[in-house]
């Protein structure tokens, strides 16, 4: 049957003739019959073709051998095997052996140098026919295949691209061509939007991703009608071939015409339009698999003309501006720009949106691919949208815009994200202050400065300012309405200036250390002693020498000379002075989500300015009169009250001593009093997850600390004593007897005399005996003995030493 064997015999074919000897026909091969058996034989090898997808390597490569000696040298005498034969060659063009891949590509590169570059256009034809077919028949096969059913067929069309080569071009200029494969691959690309988890939320800034040297990784895609990774890298490098050897202005032309056509085939066409771009530049596709080189005139012009409308229609606002979740601040803007009817969407549409604008921002990443650093004249087009969606409170979106920064960065040849926000910071800068002026068509332009903040250091500062001033004067005209996304930047700008500013560390070295009780006892006795002959030796005479020795007045040699200047604030004090001062008005928000923000600004604020405390005291007393209200708020406020209570006091000191014995300590004892009777007896069920329960154990884990930092006396840790009392029962909240326990030992620490004294008083158990004989005996009345508290003020004791 080989070519080489093929004569015809002389005789006369319609007469049958008869070997004697072995009494068998002999057979005529004449061209009918050579014909004839070619179309019986393809049965058979149709049948043998199957055993490429064998699961075992060394069978596929026996199949390759196989086809490889009927396509090369029975190829015009088995011309009706010829595609079986190819398709075998094309779907092993990428098996994942080696052994069986490579032997496949060089056969298949022989077989078109010889037959396909030379023009042979019956073989031509076939295959063409074939590629029709098999594009036809595709979209039957998602729907009825399994995986490797699917698999097959993709790595057969990616076989046939592979083969055509630069033909594909000519190829796809046939109407016909061009429609079945694109949709099929539309068809094919279809995204699943069903998981819920698209919705979730980022609570945290997002770190940086990566650097330069790692790049991250893209958010895993899931399929609709697929669930195997090597169905979509088969469909990525089917793409990408489109793209290698395709006409790349005609196949994106077509696909987004049928990206405004109908929104079903909106998501896989930015999908395989962001892959077809990376395929132009020969992007992740193999030098090695193609079978030959693409024509050399590729024309870079109309590829930058042809990002340029990709850019335009990307960032347009029907495919951007879509709603990403039925947040309030979502439903807002929904209702100002669009019908009521929109403002509430299923999860499966916001899923959609999801997904469809992480692909427009691998598009606006694969643009920066393919330019390079040409890519950087489209920046001022790009860079400000792809920050205000890495400021999304969706995940995903989030996550992926940051990953698309660093891409941008690295494709651009910047150094890092920080470095392309400050090379084109003029333009944010002007832009940011163009849409604040009309913040109800933009309420998510101030997440810009958020992404600013959390991805440069303390250099772009001064040119942060700017920005910072506009989104002020935005809160005090929508202090009321909207206010909640630039409370949120604010609090950015706080965090970023603490990080960049940190306070600085306390000196351990300068505490008095910790002495025994009757070192403690000495100590105290010389004290009094000096202060006692100090006292007798010091004269009124001596107390005016002392306060104006020149006998001038000390308010012009003092702290009260006016014509001393103060030195000039730093900016970053100025701008946290600046957003505190709008505090003062915020913390009478209707918003609880606004009351929380702004007590964790002025707790992140007094904290910066503790280093400038002629600055800070001014600002904490106006701000105390309305955050001594949040104490009478929801519980949920007054658990981020008292945080800020803590900081304050740590940062001012005695400044507002007095005021919070006076305004806010009652309220606080009087809570824990009342909450003692309520969680008694409630060690387990539902109680441990009321807000009541979360603000008990708040108060008790830092009341302790709380109360050291105020410097209370004798008085006072007695009566917190008292009130922490109920909580060293044994019937209360295992996690509340902990924390009260926490609370006795920094009180310990305090004044651990009034702490024993006020335990022994509680205690019936303990007989005291004088050190020595000539001591008095001292008796003890115990004032209130309760068994439930036995083991905890036993245990307190001990540790005392008593």
């Amino acid at each position: 049957m080989g070519d080489n064997n093929q004569t015809t015999d002389v005789e006369d074919p319609s007469v049958e003739q008869i070997d004697k000897s072995y009494n068998v026909p002999v057979v005529c091969r004449t061209q009918e019959w050579f014909k004839d058996t070619s179309q019986k034989l393809v049965i058979l090898v149709r049948k043998v073709t199957q055993l490429v997808s064998h699961e075992h390597w060394k069978v596929r490569s026996a199949v390759v051998n196989w086809s490889t000696k009927l396509l090369m040298e029975c190829k015009e005498s088995l011309k009706e095997c010829l595609s079986p034969l190819l398709e075998v060659l094309l779907m092993v063009a990428n098996d994942d052996f080696k052994e069986v891949s490579s032997r496949s590509i060089e056969v298949l590169k022989n077989f078109q140098a010889c037959y396909l570059t030379t023009g042979d256009q019956s073989v031509l034809d076939v295959l063409e026919e074939n590629f029709h077919l098999l594009t036809t028949k595709l979209p039957r096969v998602l729907r009825t295949s399994d995986d490797v059913g699917k698999l097959q067929t993709l790595k057969l069309l990616c076989g046939y691209l592979l083969l055509f080569g630069p033909s594909v071009c000519h190829l796809l200029q046939s109407l016909p061509h061009l429609e079945r494969l694109m949709i099929s691959l539309l068809q094919l690309a279809e995204l699943d939007c069903s998981d819920v988890r698209m919705l979730e939320e980022t609570a945290l800034p997002v770190e940086s991703c990566g650097t330069e040297t790692a790049l991250p990784r893209w958010p895993k895609k899931s399929f609709k009608y697929f669930f195997d990774t090597q169905i979509e890298e088969c469909l990525v490098q089917i793409c990408r071939l489109l793209g290698y050897y395709g006409d790349p202005s005609l196949l994106i032309d077509y696909l987004l015409d049928k990206l405004h056509e109908s929104s079903v085939y909106c998501k896989q066409a930015i999908l395989i339009i962001n892959q077809i771009l990376l395929g132009w530049k020969g992007i992740e596709v193999s030098k090695k698999d193609i079978f030959c080189e693409r024509s050399a005139d590729q024309k870079e012009a109309e590829i930058e003309d042809l990002v340029k409308c990709i850019i335009e229609e990307y960032t347009c606002e029907t495919l951007w501006e879509v709603p990403l979740s039925n947040s309030q601040e979502t439903t807002v803007s929904l209702m100002l720009h669009h019908s009521p009817e929109r403002a509430s969407l299923t999860v499966e549409r916001l899923n959609s949106n999801i997904l469809q604008c992480c692909l427009l921002l691998e598009g606006v990443t694969a643009c920066s691919e393919v330019l390079g650093q040409n890519f950087r004249p489209f920046l001022i087009t790009v860079l400000c949208p792809v920050m205000e969606k890495a400021g999304s409170n969706c995940g995903l979106v989030s996550h992926t815009a940051h990953v698309a920064l660093h891409f941008m960065s690295f494709h651009c040849h910047y150094s890092s994200v920080a470095d392309i926000i400050e090379q084109n910071a003029d333009y944010l800068v002007n832009i940011l202050s163009l849409k604040l002026r009309h913040f109800t068509e933009n309420p998510g332009i101030p997440v810009v400065l958020k992404v600013v903040l959390q991805k440069c250091d303390c250099s772009i500062l001064l040119l942060v300012q700017d920005m910072v001033s506009e989104v002020l004067c935005a809160l005090d005209y929508f202090h009321n309405v909207q206010s909640l996304p630039l409370v949120r930047v604010m609090l950015e700008v706080m965090n970023a200036i603490q990080r960049w500013f940190p306070a600085q560390p306390e000196d351990i070295s300068s505490r008095s250390p910790v002495l025994p009780p009757s070192q403690r006892v000495k100590k105290f006795l010389l004290d009094y002693l000096h202060n006692k002959q100090l006292a007798e030796t010091f004269s009124d005479e001596d107390d005016e020498s002392i306060e104006n020795p020149d006998g001038r007045s000390t308010e012009i040699n003092g702290y009260f000379n006016d014509d001393e200047k103060k030195p000039e604030k730093p900016l970053h004090v100025r701008m946290v002075l600046d957003i505190l001062q709008r505090c003062v008005h915020l913390q009478a928000s209707n918003n609880i989500w606004v009351h929380l923000l702004v007590l964790d600004m002025i707790s992140v604020g007094v904290v910066v300015l503790k280093q400038h405390q002629d600055d800070l005291l001014p600002m904490v007393h106006q701000l105390w009169k309305p955050f001594v209200q949040q104490f009478s708020n929801d519980v949920t406020v007054m658990i981020k009250a008292f945080e800020t209570l803590s900081a304050m006091v740590s940062t001012c000191g005695d400044f507002i001593r007095q005021r919070t014995l006076q305004d806010v300590w009652p309220k606080l004892m009087r809570f824990l009093e009342n909450q003692a009777k309520t969680s008694y007896g409630k060690n387990s069920g539902s109680y441990q997850f009321t807000g009541n329960y979360k603000f008990q154990l708040k108060i008790l884990s830092g009341v302790g600390l709380l109360a050291q930092k105020l410097g209370f006396q004798e008085n006072e840790v007695g009566l917190l004593a008292s009130t922490l009392h109920p909580y060293l029962s044994c019937s209360q909240p295992v996690t509340l007897q902990q924390a009260a326990l926490g609370a006795f030992d920094t009180l310990i620490e305090l004044d651990p005399d009034v702490v024993w004294l006020y335990l022994i008083s509680l205690s019936s158990s303990v007989n005291l005996q004088p050190p020595h004989p000539s001591l008095c005996p001292v008796e003890l009345r115990c004032t209130n003995d309760e068994p439930e508290c036995t083991s905890n003020v036993q245990y307190l004791l001990q540790k005392l030493g008593g």
